[in-house]
C-alpha cells in the first residue's frame, strides 16, 4: 500500500498524523507499505539540516513501532520539488539523506523524485538506495524497461 505520497499530502491536505494512522492501519491489516516522505522547495532552500529535520518529523512515529511492524515498511524518499521537474538532488545529497533515513528508521529506503532511464543507474548503484518509486517514467514502456534493467544490474 502506498501511503503519504506527496500528491495526497498536497491535494488532500493529508497531515503527518493522518499518514501515520493510515500506515499503521494498513500494517495491522497485514499489508506491506511504502511510506513516502519528502520536502518542498522552501525547506530544501534552507539547507540539508532543515531537510533532515523535516523528514525526521514526517516519519517520527516510526520510532515507536515494534520490529515486526517496521519489517512491513519501505520508506520512499521523494523530494517534492524534484517530482516531474527533471531536477534532482545531487548524488551526494541522495546518499546523505538515504543514509540518514536508513540509520534513523532501520527500514529500506527507496528513491522517488524524477528517477528515469538516464539517471536511475547512478542512483540505484548507491548502497544506501534500496530501489525506486517510479512515477511518470513508468508510463513510457522503453524508458521503464531501461529503469528496470538498471535496477537489476545495480541493486
Amino acid at each position: 500500500v502506498l501511503v503519504g505520497h506527496s500528491e495526497r499530502r498536497q491535494l488532500f491536505n493529508e497531515s503527518d498524523e493522518l499518514v501515520m494512522l493510515k500506515a499503521i492501519t494498513a500494517v495491522q491489516q497485514g499489508f506491506k507499505i511504502v511510506l513516502c516522505c519528502g520536502e518542498p522547495l522552501e525547506v530544501r532552500r534552507k539547507g540539508e539540516e532543515a531537510v533532515l529535520k523535516f523528514l525526521k518529523r514526517q516519519l517520527s512515529e516510526l520510532s515507536h513501532w515494534d520490529k515486526e511492524s517496521l519489517d512491513q515498511v519501505i520508506v520512499a524518499y521523494e523530494p517534492i520539488w524534484a517530482i516531474g521537474t527533471g531536477s534532482i538532488p545531487s548524488i551526494i545529497e541522495i546518499i546523505n539523506i538515504h543514509t540518514f533515513l536508513r540509520s534513523t528508521f532501520r527500514t529500506p529506503i527507496i528513491y522517488g523524485g524524477s528517477c528515469d532511464a538516464s539517471n536511475s543507474e547512478q542512483i540505484f548503484s548507491e548502497e544506501s538506495v534500496a530501489g525506486g518509486l517510479i512515477g511518470g517514467a513508468s508510463l513510457q514502456a522503453q524508458s521503464f524497461v531501461q529503469i528496470v534493467k538498471n535496477a537489476c544490474t545495480t541493486i
